[in-house]
């Protein structure tokens, strides 16, 4: 609506525009794409430390320049990285590189596979305590 000049002067008037302002966003999230012993498969994962690195992607590994590149980040004062982890599967499907393991019971057996790809799923090892309840053969620990 325009202002009603009843004197002379100057006379400001706010026209509301389309133009946004740009709000600021943090540019110190470096994104680091490669090969880890463990972790999610092509599924990019926040990590703010590089303890939360060694809890999702399995830490130091002689084979992953990435890891250290991760450290060597962290240790240099980043606070946020964005880890890819890619993997090559030895045969044509990715599930097919999952350790799995299966413990018979009375009723069929249990299937356990682990939660990622690669050979570091090959060290887990399970062991079952069957001293629960005598009623129930199904029951463990």
């Amino acid at each position: 609506m325009p202002t009603a000049t009843t004197y002379p002067g100057v006379y400001i008037e706010e026209v509301p525009s389309g133009v946004r302002t740009i709000t600021g966003v943090a540019t110190s999230i470096t994104a680091f794409i490669g090969r880890a012993r463990r972790g999610p498969v092509n599924d990019p994962t926040t990590v703010h430390s590089f303890a939360g690195f060694d809890r999702a992607f399995g830490g130091l590994w002689e084979k992953s320049t990435m890891s250290y590149a991760v450290q060597q980040y962290f240790l240099n004062g980043g606070a946020d990285a964005v880890i890819v982890r890619v993997h090559k599967p030895k045969g044509t499907n990715i599930q097919a590189d999952t350790a799995v393991t299966s413990l018979p019971n009375l009723s069929g057996s249990l299937e356990l596979e682990a939660s990622s790809p690669g050979a570091w799923g090959n060290s887990l090892k399970v062991e079952v305590n069957h001293t629960t309840d005598p009623l129930d053969t199904d029951l463990f620990n």
